[in-house]
């Protein structure tokens, strides 16, 4: 786990996965317009779509010439359930695409591989974050 810092006007949290090889990022506080510059500044030279409009999350996936990085934008720091729920509905994305482009389709059989990865990203993302979590 690495710490965070301040990257175009995000703070950016990331950590490496040596189990299935994989990087991801969590940004927050984030709004539309601050996506842009966080892709070019991380990201140089990228081509990824930047979607439009208001987000509580989104999940955005980059090349950076070795593996994709996986990079979850929160619209802020997750403190209460809706902001919590956004950080598991974008882990799940994050852990969808991992498994999936290891051949790993959702199922009976293989849903406790997605459930234990599932989780560590949403823990360390939450670990990230230094939330103090308001119920």
């Amino acid at each position: 786990m690495s710490d965070v810092r301040k990257i175009a006007g995000v703070n950016e949290g990331q950590f490496f996965d040596p189990s299935w090889s994989f990087h991801c990022r969590v940004i927050w506080p984030c709004r539309p317009e601050h996506l842009a510059g966080y892709a070019a500044a991380a990201f140089p030279g990228s081509k990824v779509d930047i979607p439009k409009g208001k987000f509580c999350g989104l999940t955005l996936v980059f090349d950076n010439g070795e593996t994709e990085v996986y990079v979850i934008a929160l619209e802020k720091k997750p403190i209460n359930s809706l902001q919590l729920s956004s950080l598991a509905h974008e882990a799940f994305h994050v852990t969808n695409y991992v498994l999936d482009d290891r051949g790993m389709k959702l199922s009976y059989k293989t849903q406790e591989a997605y459930c234990y990865l599932l989780d560590s990203i949403f823990k360390r993302c939450l670990d990230l974050t230094r939330a103090k979590i308001i119920l």
